[in-house]
């Protein structure tokens, strides 16, 4: 069994789910550019 592929559905509803979230957050534009890195998000807003 790989764990990979049991995962992929969940992992992939979530990323896209938080994906978004951060695009309307960040009134994110079609001409910007964007590096995933990886890791965790965490945005503080002062």
């Amino acid at each position: 069994m790989n764990i990979h592929k049991v995962l992929k559905p969940f992992l992939s509803y979530f990323c896209s789910k938080r994906m978004k979230e951060f695009e309307t957050i960040l009134e994110v534009k079609d001409s910007d550019i964007i590096l995933d890195v990886g890791g965790g998000i965490q945005l503080e807003i002062y």
